[in-house]
């Protein structure tokens, strides 16, 4: 799911362990239920007070767990109601005379049991959380399966995005009426009752009465349409695979199609369902979808596992949703008029797309067991979009800004109200804050990145594979996950894992160079936890890191790697020939540390060392610099020093790491008589770079020079109190 996420500036906003998961209940295809002669149906009692079962309080007990599903639901999008019917097969794992579900807002107008020889009144419980329903029987129930058929009534809500939801769309006067679906992650009692955690994972069998003129769909093809009365018809598709209740999916409205073609290893058809109108605009995400699906079947080496892929758009949304079959997006992740995107759009596209794609396999194929591993979707998926993104379009230079994208994430977690990856889920609000983007999505994936790195990206992907493979239509844990690398790779990954998936915080490794002759050179290492200054949180923390050290050897790069487990260790440059003429200790900038630089192997590294490192590693440098100076454990002066060699640079990435650093300057912190200072700082540093630049785009203008321009000039203008560029600055908004 992506609720505001984490990406690159592109779309304004990228992408959101105490419970006990289960096992994944795959079921059989539904059965039809008992029909024939049946007695009649009970009367249905109040019960007594007293015999009224306590509700459950957070979880459904293990005493019933769903088969299968048949759903039939009554859409009109212009409605704020609708009317269901549910029937669910059930398995009764011990004798019972009553049965809670999950159900929210919903008015229940008949219920009854049918057993092979019987058909019993379901008598619903009134339940104060708002987040069950409860039916009791007038007798006990022996153990084996069962179905509990319900009618019942909804709400269809316009002021939020949970359960199902309508939109108006178009222009004034002709505007029509959309109804979505959005159930992740507790949002699928709120359209049926249901067993509404992910651990249950069983077939779904839908139908959809909805007006004649309208379209419908859902997460499978469609098997059948029928004539109805009074305008209506009723769309009937095929059986699902087993799917957990937050990843059913519905969409009634007046869509239009677009046929992007069968794609990938099982020529899966693929289409784009629009909002009226808009089918000329989609150029981009159609090319997308095509090289997306065949790219991420070679990484997991496994056919897209479903029948059909449709890509649903919504007028209004907050990101995307990975429903098997039908995913759901922001109409303004999609759209952009041909051969005018930006690289903006086409970046921050392009992520979602590849991240919900992703998911198909990693959280729809094989679920979470239960939302303590929300983050083992999400922090995969986001990390596996960066990656193909990367590969089909290293101009797009996403590794650097997945790079300055997880500087903005370690602030979030230096903060000691910072939460872990993996989240103790104790009520409701816990599962809604286990989306939390920085920490889930944007720390999770870098936390991947660096143990892919530190196994080697062929075992990772292997470990994936087998990942997949052992839980496919089943649910997994962050252990089956771990266990899978460790299978592959190191047993000792999980544990150096689990240090950074169930304690908050970053570390600052700090970096020694000591040089004796006759010894090869070595790094003097140690680590704590990073914390800003004025924090009130301990820094005695420690975790494994896997940490990676280049430096020149003759006249190769060398790479050292080692754990480092302990607080204080040391690590021979054993490749090096004599003392190295700069030290890098965060190689491809992909370990989640900060680094502190002792001594002069900070200057050396970005004057002497400069032209070895990449613009990712560079930035990494930079922005590792501005958290020192928050952390005071660098002087401001020291890294304002190296700010003159920075605003002469061409990448918009460096430049802006540059640019973070004068954030230590802001208004509240520089007292007014030294202000015409700090003005005259900023002109000296920046004013040529935005002369240059200038206020209005030229023709030719490259994606780096459109961006410098936008944080450069605003710089000088404003901090650095520059009257012309203001004047101009003015002129351009009257």
């Amino acid at each position: 799911m992506k609720l505001t996420r984490i990406l690159p500036a592109a779309l304004t906003a990228a992408f959101l362990a105490s419970a006990c998961g289960g096992t994944a209940t795959t079921g059989p295809e539904p059965t039809t239920p008992p029909t024939g002669p049946q007695p009649p149906v009970a009367d249905q009692p109040s019960a007594p007070a007293a015999e009224i079962p306590v509700p459950p309080t957070l979880r459904l007990p293990d005493t019933a767990a769903p088969l299968a599903y048949i759903l039939n639901f009554t859409l009109d999008p212009s409605k704020a109601t609708f009317t269901g019917d549910a029937r669910i097969n059930i398995e009764l794992t011990q004798p019972t005379d009553h049965l809670w579900l999950n159900g929210t807002e919903l008015q229940i107008t008949s219920a009854t049991l049918k057993t092979d020889n019987e058909q019993l009144a379901a008598t619903p419980i009134e339940e104060d959380s708002k987040q069950f329903i409860g039916f009791t029987f007038p007798k006990q129930i022996a153990r084996g399966k069962v179905w509990l058929e319900i009618a019942y009534t909804g709400q269809v809500s316009d002021k939020n995005f949970s359960g199902l939801f309508h939109q108006q769309d178009g222009p004034e006067g002709h505007r029509d009426w959309y109804l979505y679906s959005q159930f992740e992650a507790i949002g699928a009692r709120k359209a049926y009752p249901s067993f509404d955690e992910p651990k249950w994972k069983v077939p779904f069998t839908v139908s959809l009465t909805v007006p004649k003129d309208l379209s419908a769909f859902s997460n499978a093809p469609q098997k059948s349409v029928m004539a109805g009365a009074n305008g209506m018809k009723t769309v009937v598709f095929n059986t699902t695979k087993p799917i957990p209740s937050y990843l059913l999916a519905l969409a009634v409205g007046p869509f239009e199609v677009v046929d992007v073609g069968p794609v990938g290893r099982g020529k899966t058809p693929v289409r784009i369902i629009a909002t009226k109108g808009n089918t000329g605009k989609v150029a981009f995400a159609k090319k997308m979808f095509k090289e997306t699906l065949p790219r991420l079947e070679d990484y997991f080496d496994l056919a897209y596992p479903y029948p059909k892929l449709d890509h649903i758009m919504l007028p209004h949304f907050l990101g995307a949703m990975e429903n098997p079959g039908l995913i759901t997006y922001d109409e303004g992740i999609l759209l952009a008029e041909p051969g005018k995107e930006s690289r903006g759009f086409m970046r921050g596209s392009a992520n979602v797309i590849d991240h919900e794609t992703a998911h198909q396999w990693f959280g729809d194929l094989v679920t979470l067991a239960w939302w303590n591993d929300t983050w083992l979707n999400e922090s995969f998926a986001t990390w596996m979009a960066a990656k193909i993104v990367n590969e089909l379009h290293p101009e797009w230079e996403g590794m650097t800004g997945a790079v300055a994208m997880r500087s903005g994430v370690m602030h979030q977690d230096s903060l000691i109200t910072s939460s872990k990856i993996r989240h103790s889920i104790e009520n409701e609000s816990d599962i809604a804050g286990a989306f939390d983007s920085g920490i889930t999505y944007g720390k999770g994936s870098a936390v991947l990145w660096m143990f892919e790195r530190a196994v080697g990206p062929d075992k990772f992907q292997q470990g994936v594979r087998e990942y997949l493979r052992a839980h496919q239509w089943k649910t997994a844990t962050a252990d089956d996950f771990l266990a899978s690398i460790a299978k592959v790779s190191d047993p000792a990954i999980p544990a150096a894992f689990r240090t950074f998936l169930d304690q908050p915080g970053v570390p600052v490794v700090s970096a020694a160079l000591t040089c004796q002759r006759g010894a090869a050179p070595s790094l003097a290492l140690s680590h704590k936890r990073y914390l800003p200054t004025g924090s009130k949180g301990s820094t005695d923390q420690t975790w494994d890191i896997p940490v990676c050290v280049e430096y020149p050897a003759g006249k190769k790069v060398a790479r050292t790697c080692t754990m480092l487990s302990k607080k204080e260790d040391a690590l021979a440059l054993d490749q090096a020939k004599r003392c190295p003429a700069w030290v890098l200790a965060n190689a491809d900038a992909a370990g989640y540390y900060r680094v502190a630089y002792q001594g002069d192997l900070l200057k050396k590294l970005l004057t002497k060392g400069k032209k070895q490192l990449s613009v990712a590693e560079r930035v990494n440098v930079i922005d590792d610099l501005d958290a020192l100076v928050a952390s005071n454990e660098v002087g401001l002066g020291e890294a304002m020093a190296v700010l003159p060699s920075l605003a002469k640079e061409k990448n918009h990435y460096i430049v802006d790491s540059g640019i973070g650093i004068i954030g230590s300057l802001n208004d509240w912190l520089v007292p007014d008589k030294l202000r015409a200072n700090r003005a005259r700082f900023i002109r000296k540093t920046f004013g040529a770079a935005a002369r240059r630049l200038g206020w209005s785009a030229k023709k030719g203008d490259s994606d780096d020079t459109k961006a410098l321009r936008s944080r450069v000039l605003p710089l000088v203008a404003d901090k650095g109190e520059d009257k012309k560029l203001r004047r101009q600055a003015l002129a351009l908004t009257h």
